[in-house]
Order: C-alpha cells, then structure tokens, then sequence
C-alpha cells in the first residue's frame, strides 16, 4: 500500500514538473470591433467601397439579391430592392450563351435605373461577358453559371463604378 502511494505521489510530481502552463497571449493580438451591419459589403469590390455614399443606399441589392439570384443559378428579369428612400431596378435585356467543346461563354445586357423618392436619377444599359475553361469543372452546367457570374459581376462593376464617378449619391 506504501508502495503505491510513494508511485502515485511520484507520478503526481513528474506529471507536474512536466506541464508547461501557457502564458495568454490573447492581449497581443489586436480586436477589431465587429461591423453592425452589413451595408458596406460589396460582392465584387473591397468592403471601403461604399463608404463615401448615404446611409439610405440600398447596398444589400449587391450583397444579398445578387447572390441569391446567382445561388439558384438563375438570371434575374427583374429584381426590386426597396430601402430607405432608394429604388434600384435590373432588368434583363438579352442573355447570349455559347458553349463549345472546351469553354463556356456568358454574354449578358442589363438596363440599371435608379430612383430617388419614385423619381428617376439614373438609368444606364450595360454588358457584361464571362468564360469558363473546361479545366474548372468537368461539367457544362456548372461552368454556364460560372460564366454567368462573371458576366454579371461585370455590369455591376461598371455600374458601382459610374456611381462613384458621377457622384449621384452623397
């Protein structure tokens, strides 16, 4: 009984000169405040892009209708976001898709307008065009919708880019 107590006091006394207790290292890393909202989020372009624009701007048409319409793998024909005092319209006017025995091509024009308290401040058509190579993905669907994406993202490009430029919203 000595015995086992002299090995369990001995293991206990190993076991504790062996430990290594961590020092927290948690205070040297810098904390970002987390972002309330998700307002300044682009799909396509870097987070500070809107930050210069009105808080009634519906930036979730970018974040949030977007996606969802890319998520089903479905061009919009018409998508509607209503926040604030701003109305942001897309409109499909003609979708142009060809696939070859290698790549995926995605030709689209969509008419952009955007109103102000139901009045109309800006309208603009624009095209976008996208491909995918036969090396993303074995199967042809998926690289329609990859090509689809891309020329969408295009046409939203250009129009977050005639926004800024035009500086149609303070």
């Amino acid at each position: 009984m000595k015995l086992n107590l002299k090995i369990i006091s001995l293991l206990i006394v190993i076991a504790l000169n062996n430990c290594v207790f961590l020092p927290d290292y948690s205070n040297n890393f810098k904390k970002y405040p987390a972002k309330p909202d998700r307002k300044t989020i682009s799909v396509t372009k870097p987070e500070s892009r809107f930050e210069t624009f009105g808080k009634n701007f519906p930036y979730t048409f970018v974040v949030y209708q977007i996606e969802e319409n890319l998520k089903f793998s479905e061009l919009f024909s018409e998508v509607k976001e209503t926040e604030g005092e701003y109305v942001l319209t897309a409109e499909s006017i003609d979708d142009k898709y060809g696939d070859s025995a290698l790549d995926v091509t995605y030709n689209i024009k969509l008419e952009y307008s955007l109103h102000h308290k139901n009045k109309l401040i800006f309208k603009n058509t624009y095209e976008g065009s996208g491909f995918s190579k036969v090396t993303e993905h074995f199967m042809s669907g998926f690289r329609a919708r990859l090509a689809r994406e891309r020329a969408l993202q295009v046409t939203i490009n250009k129009l977050l880019d005639d926004l800024v430029v035009l500086k149609i919203i303070k």
